[in-house]
């Protein structure tokens, strides 16, 4: 099969990647999970290790494992706490800012002085959902972001990688096929935007954490609204 790639496998050409398009947080949030699983097996298989249902399939039923995927379990974006320092937090709740409100304060001045000190604080410790443009306490995943997933064809390259993974060394496609398959008639270095790829790939999968937080206040807002009986909740 060596040099024989000149084309993509026909299960990915028949693959509808469409409803990407369409993906909210939730939506995307589920894909990337499943992402870190499949990215997980594929180097897993590669480096020689048990894959998930490799490991874990024998304490359940059998294939409980198929439809498996990664979720993150952490601390909330914003807590009460009676009394903490940085010595005290788990490795799950850091990076974190420990702020202390006077509620002898307006709402106003609390507000104006958060939004300083987390200015101060993202220099040093940038956010997740980072888009361009001059520094706001605005960034959020939206719609945006999503598309910067999509154009990078992040889904594809992981299903890519993972069928790759199964095949004998001699027989695999180079990252250079990917290119060619995933940013055909693309301007610009295959190599580049197979590379830009990758890091598009492993930095949306190590923002799940983030993603999450999201999806769980948005999922709170609208079961309030709900019970507040608003239109439209």
């Amino acid at each position: 099969m060596v040099g024989a790639w000149t084309s993509p496998p026909e299960w990915f050409k028949a693959k509808d990647y469409r409803h990407l398009n369409s993906l909210d947080a939730s939506g995307w949030l589920r894909e990337l999970e499943r992402c870190a699983r499949v990215l997980n097996d594929t180097l897993a298989r590669l480096d020689g290790r048990p894959d998930l249902r490799q490991e874990w399939d024998w304490i359940g039923e059998p294939g409980w494992t198929e439809n498996a995927s990664f979720a993150f379990i952490g601390a909330p974006a914003v807590r009460v706490v009676d009394k903490a320092d940085q010595a005290s937090l788990s490795d799950l709740e850091k990076p974190a800012l420990i702020v202390m409100a006077s509620l002898r304060a307006t709402d106003h001045d609390i507000m104006e002085g958060f939004k300083k000190i987390l200015l101060e604080a993202r220099r040093d410790s940038a956010g997740p959902a980072r888009k361009p443009g001059p520094n706001a306490l605005n960034a959020k995943y939206d719609k945006t972001i999503f598309g910067r997933w999509i154009r990078h064809r992040i889904v594809q390259l992981c299903d890519l990688a993972e069928w790759r993974s199964r095949l004998d060394e001699k027989d695999r496609p180079k990252d250079v096929d990917f290119g060619r398959w995933l940013f055909e008639g693309r301007d610009g270095s295959i190599d580049k935007l197979i590379f830009d790829a990758f890091k598009m790939l492993e930095s949306a999968i190590s923002e799940i954490p983030a993603l999450t937080l999201q999806v769980e206040r948005e999922a709170e807002e609208q079961r309030f609204e709900r019970a507040q009986g608003k239109p439209g909740a």
